[in-house]
Parts: structure tokens; C-alpha cells; sequence
């Protein structure tokens, strides 16, 4: 199973000077996430498969909500993977709208911290209220450009793409209708590289470990090995996919986001949510027509607390 070829959505100077890897590996990030999706051929029975293990710390809480535009005229419905942490919410860490297009985020770590919130903020959120494709996402790319720097993996029914954002109007692109692809918190692109001055040990070993395990499957990837995957533990408490963190306060995964969207008919979203001082709690469910008809905006799992 192959990476797609790499192509831009803004074209800028491509970087020739790359610092050494040995300064950049000292260190963990304080955060972190890993990506992963397939399409066509890649994945059992045709359509799409996008993932997400969503890490931060453990202080922060996860919830799954439906988002709706003020006015339906102004946007899509859309299902948001959120998180709440110093009570400020953060919405479309992952999300996916009643059109089918499915979205998740990884920060850009390695890019000092003067530089990671220039831009313009809250892309996801944009992109899952007015874009119903791939295309679509793909066709701002004034918009990309102008967007504070991160990682998104976006797909539909039919592809894949993974959207690499620096500072400063630095935008690039891979994209596949049949292969896999895989991000998780620094820059891939040799064209972005150089961006790349901050630690990223853990970084690197989960980006390898996630590429051996798509590499490792002979057939079609399906729902459950998408599963196994996110819960690998095999690079230990703070490097592996599913990180438990080494330290009480350390970061760990405290959720995973599965949609797998078949050629035709609706996706599957499969939510693992693994909050601090609870029980690992799950939800699986179609996103058919019924569930976006009865879907109202607030929290949907784990559900609201019932008014006194």
C-alpha cells in the first residue's frame, strides 16, 4: 500500500536547506494526535476510511455534539468531536457534516510557538459547515493559505487528502482515491521541512508505527483494523498511537474517531472516549438521513446532565 504523490494547492519556493534531524529528536511535544485514512481499493468494499486518535492532556474532557448553523441556509449540520479544557470549549478537533465530508486535525508541534497562531483561526469549523467535498476543501485555497498553521485529514465518499498548512501562505497537499495516507505532527513535505524546529521524537515514532500496521494488512482495511490500530500501544506510554502517558500529568489519548463512508449509502462513526476519572465510553452509529432529520444541536454523547 503506497502514499499518494504529493502536489500543491499554493505554490511557494521550495526549501533547500533542512536542519539536522539528531537536534530535532530531544524531546516530546506537550501535544500530540495521529491520522490516518484510506480510499478505494484500500479500503473493504470501496468508499473512504478516516481516523483519529485524539491526545492532550489529561485534564481536558471530550464530548461528541451535533453544531448546526445559525440558519440552514447558512451552512451544514455537522457532528463535532470537541474538547473543554480550562473551561474553554474547542470544537471540530474531528467532525464530519450531513453531506459527508469527514475532517480531523493534528497541531503542528514542531513550529515554534511565535509562528503557530498567525493566521486566520477556526478552519474546521469553516470547512465543515460550507464544504460538501474533497474538491470543495481543496478548491480554497486563498482560505488554506490564510489559515493559522496545522494538519487535516478530510475525505468523502470518494478520496482521501491530507492538507499540510504553514505559516505565511506555505500550503501542500497529497491526496488518493486508492492508496492510504498518514500525518501525525510534524512536516512531511520536503518543501515544509524546514519548519520543523522543534522536538518531535514521538511524532516521528508514531508516524512510522501507523505506517508499518497499513503496510503490515494484505487486504482491505476495514472498520476493525482501523480499531486495532488506533488502540496500539506498541511504542509505550508516551510514543505509541494510543498513548497512556508516563507521567501522571502527561498527555495521553482521550479519543478515538472512526467514520468509515461506503461508495454509497451512509457513514458508520464509531467514538471511543477515554476521559479522565471515567470508564472508557463508545457510541457507533449510521449517519443516515433519520439521524441528521432528529438531530438537534448540543451534546450527544456522552449526553447531557438533566436539568434540575
Amino acid at each position: 500500500m503506497t502514499h499518494s504523490s504529493l502536489s500543491a494547492v499554493r505554490r511557494f519556493p521550495v526549501i533547500l536547506t533542512l536542519l539536522p534531524l539528531l537536534a530535532l529528536l530531544a524531546a516530546v511535544p506537550a501535544r500530540a494526535c495521529t491520522l490516518f485514512g484510506a480510499a478505494g481499493d484500500a479500503v473493504e468494499g470501496g468508499g473512504t476510511l478516516v481516523a483519529k486518535n485524539r491526545d492532550f492532556a489529561p485534564s481536558s474532557r471530550m464530548r461528541l455534539e451535533v453544531v448546526a448553523p445559525v440558519a440552514p441556509q447558512t451552512g451544514y449540520r455537522y457532528l463535532s468531536l470537541s474538547g473543554s479544557h480550562g473551561g474553554r470549549l474547542v470544537r471540530a478537533r474531528a467532525g464530519i457534516n450531513e453531506k459527508g465530508l469527514v475532517l480531523a486535525t493534528a497541531a503542528a508541534n514542531t513550529l515554534e510557538r511565535r509562528l503557530r497562531h498567525l493566521g486566520r483561526p477556526g478552519l474546521a469549523d469553516r470547512l465543515l459547515r460550507e464544504c460538501a467535498s474533497v474538491d470543495e476543501v481543496l478548491g480554497r485555497g486563498n482560505e488554506l493559505a490564510e489559515a493559522r498553521p496545522g494538519f487535516y485529514l478530510v475525505g468523502d465518499a470518494r478520496e482521501v487528502a491530507v492538507i499540510e498548512i504553514g505559516p505565511k501562505g506555505a500550503v501542500a497537499v497529497r491526496r488518493t482515491e486508492s492508496g492510504a495516507l498518514t500525518h501525525t505532527n510534524h512536516y512531511l513535505d520536503p518543501r515544509l521541512r524546514e519548519l520543523n524546529t522543534l522536538p518531535y521524537v514521538s511524532s516521528v515514532r508514531r508516524e512510522e508505527r501507523v505506517c508499518r500496521l497499513l503496510g503490515d494488512v494484505v487486504r482491505p482495511l476495514c472498520l476493525e483494523d482501523a480499531r486495532r490500530f488506533a488502540a496500539d500501544r506498541e511504542d509505550g506510554p508516551d510514543d505509541g498511537i494510543f498513548r497512556t502517558g508516563g507521567t501522571p500529568d502527561g498527555v495521553r489519548t482521550l479519543a478515538s474517531w472512526l467514520v468509515l463512508i461506503p461508495p454509497s449509502g451512509a457513514p458508520t462513526l464509531s467514538v471511543r472516549l477515554f476521559n479522565t476519572g471515567e470508564a472508557g465510553q463508545s457510541v457507533d452509529m449510521a449517519l443516515d438521513d433519520a439521524f441528521w432529520s432528529r438531530a438537534e444541536p448540543g451534546p450527544l454523547f456522552p449526553p447531557a446532565a438533566p436539568a434540575n
